[in-house]
């Protein structure tokens, strides 16, 4: 049984590779190659001369090919047959059952497949083993990012530090997952003078191409604004107001219960609103400016409050290796004197993208 499962995903994986395609782009330009997979909204093609290459989906105007391809509809429907697009935006998949036509923009999965697929008469062995290696192809893997560097903090302390980051992104056609560990300290003559971490994950649901729910936990520790502990649960809706290259735009707003820690003070139980801005806009060449700004009025202890901004230049050195510069601003009225209520922190980091 492992055998047969084994070779049923092996063929979805390689038995297209010798398929020659030619895939226009809506500004003109033409990539041959071979048709490997699609990873989310990206077309994988596979080209002698260049190597690899993602292009959006959203781009193809049109798609000749001579190989036997399964294709995932937005439907959930899968057709497996021999595709070409009519040249007004649709791909059409034909087999002995016949041709159906879709809109590329609701083509959500394509992959080369076993031509027997094609051919029903035929029959196939192990057809769970064949949807399952079309699942693990065509749902798009985690991709993640990891920054190490300096950091120069004032407010509450004055110290240049070290600080690492991790992010983690899996995005599908319905749900978007992201996670995020901060650390920032610092250690002067063996007495720290610096020490915060931050772990933020995200789960969204599409319901709408501008419209998800959200659902956000954020657990926090900062020793030097004496924050044993402070964890914080939102649940809540989003809007996309635009998301391409040239710039994003989202907002999120809802209800948050927190809970916190002092190291100074009794323990409490707090409700808060949340309400975030996230811009990101290429400024130069492929440099990128990411602003982020998080808002939490509290409705229990009104006027207390919290709001972090975060802004970011990240410069590309290489195809996975960047730049970033990010200044960040935590204001907090909810400490207890003498506790200062604003840090800032200048962060230089280099992460690398994987």
């Amino acid at each position: 049984m492992r055998l047969a499962i084994s070779i049923a995903a092996l063929l979805i994986l390689f038995a297209g590779a010798a398929s020659a395609a030619t895939v226009v782009l809506e500004n003109g330009d033409q990539v041959s190659g071979d048709i490997l997979r699609t990873e989310g909204k990206l077309l994988v093609i596979r080209n002698e001369l260049i190597g690899v290459v993602r292009v959006p989906l959203s781009a193809v105007t049109s798609i000749e090919t001579d190989g036997v391809f399964t294709v995932v509809l937005a439907s959930g429907d899968r057709v497996t047959g021999e595709v070409k697009t009519d040249g007004k935006g649709n791909l059409k998949i034909t087999n002995d059952a016949g041709t159906v036509s879709a809109p590329l923009a609701d083509v959500h999965g394509m992959l080369p497949a076993p031509r027997d697929l094609a051919y029903p008469e035929i029959p196939v062995q192990a057809p769970d083993a064949v949807d399952t290696a079309i699942d693990e192809v065509v749902e798009p893997l985690w991709e993640g990012q990891a920054e190490l560097g300096f950091n120069w903090q004032t407010g509450n302390t004055e110290r240049l530090g070290l600080v690492f980051g991790l992010t983690l992104d899996r995005e599908t056609d319905y749900t978007r997952t992201g996670l995020r560990l901060g650390i920032i300290y610092t250690e002067d003559d063996k007495v720290r003078s610096a020490n915060r971490q931050i772990l933020a994950v995200q789960h969204d649901i599409k319901f709408s191409p501008k419209w998800y729910f959200f659902g956000l936990a954020v657990l926090s520790r900062d020793e030097f604004k004496d924050i044993n502990f402070r964890g914080a649960m939102t649940p809540g809706i989003g809007y996309i107001v635009n998301d391409d290259d040239a710039w994003k735009l989202r907002a999120e707003a809802g209800p948050t219960l927190t809970y916190t820690s002092w190291d100074n003070a009794d323990n409490e139980w707090t409700f808060e609103l949340f309400v975030a801005v996230k811009a990101e806009v290429q400024v130069f060449d492929e440099a990128r400016l990411i602003q982020n700004i998080f808002w939490y009025p509290s409705i229990t202890n009104s006027p207390d409050g919290r709001i972090v901004s975060e802004t970011v230049l990240e410069q590309p050195l290489s195809e996975s290796l960047f730049l970033r510069i990010s200044f960040l601003v935590n204001y907090d009225t909810t400490v207890v004197a003498p506790t200062k209520e604003t840090d800032t922190n200048l962060l230089v980091t280099l992460a690398i993208k994987f």
